[in-house]
């Protein structure tokens, strides 16, 4: 469970260990979409499968699903790839 943070609080950074997830991440899509399912259970593994990896629109998706804020969706799209990356 996901809560709407203050703005102030989520603001989008992506420090170097972000970016490397990022990107270990896009290339093991198919290991992470699991993964991404149980954490946000109202995307589709159709619109999941549409997005190959591209972050951006998990962002968005997530962003429209659940009504919050494009900071907050960013925010918990980077805590996800902090948390099962190195899993």
């Amino acid at each position: 469970v996901w809560v709407t943070l203050k703005p102030e609080a989520a603001a989008h950074t992506v420090v170097k260990g972000d970016s490397m997830n990022r990107d270990r991440a896009e290339g093991n899509w198919k290991q992470f979409k699991g993964r991404i399912q149980q954490q946000w259970g109202k995307l589709t593994n159709d619109e999941l499968d549409r997005m190959e990896g591209r972050w951006e629109e998990l962002e968005g998706k997530i962003q429209e699903k659940y009504g919050c804020a494009r900071e907050d969706a960013q925010k918990q799209v980077n805590d996800f790839f902090n948390t099962v990356a190195y899993r």
